[in-house]
């Protein structure tokens, strides 16, 4: 009997191990897309931010340039 369950076992097995990888991919995906759009709207609050100083008459620190 046990020689009968043994493809059965390693068939669930490397089920499960499939799935935990699925799941970690996934996971891995969806961490990199939120950071990658927490970046984008940072950059977008810091452009905006610039431009707020201009308009306010704020001029660009150009000293270091010749």
């Amino acid at each position: 009997m046990s020689g009968d369950a043994a493809p059965v076992i390693i068939f669930i097995a490397s089920f499960y191990a499939f799935g935990f990888v699925l799941v970690y991919a996934l996971a891995r995906a969806w961490e990199q897309a939120l950071s990658t759009r927490r970046r984008r709207e940072f950059v977008h609050v810091r452009s905006s931010a610039q431009v707020r100083s201009r308009r306010m008459g704020a001029q660009p620190n150009r000293s270091n340039r010749t």
